[in-house]
């Protein structure tokens, strides 16, 4: 008997993009509360920085997947490690 994984990726896909898609709005708030007389302008920063990072992921995952898979998945864990820890550094309580 072979695993299907056609319905735990087709799941995990929804999952992925229901969070980036809830997590929009969330942000867009914050900013706007954090510079409330300069709305149009985080805004627009914010979206510039999004699609810079969509772009430059794009292409970054584009040269490694025509290198080796595998060097896609280590390369993708290496920058999620890399973000947990500037999360970490940059973490403001209270």
């Amino acid at each position: 008997m072979g695993v299907h994984w056609s319905p735990l990726t087709a799941l995990l896909m929804v999952a992925w993009g229901a969070a980036t898609w809830f997590q929009t709005p969330a942000q867009q708030v914050r900013l706007i509360n954090a510079a409330p007389e300069d709305t149009a302008v985080v805004i627009g920063l914010n979206a510039a920085a999004l699609y810079g990072g969509i772009a430059l992921g794009t292409a970054l995952g584009g040269l490694l997947l025509s290198l080796s898979a595998a060097l896609a998945l280590r390369a993708c864990a290496g920058l999620a490690m890399l973000c947990v820890v500037y999360l970490k550094a940059t973490r403001r309580y209270g």
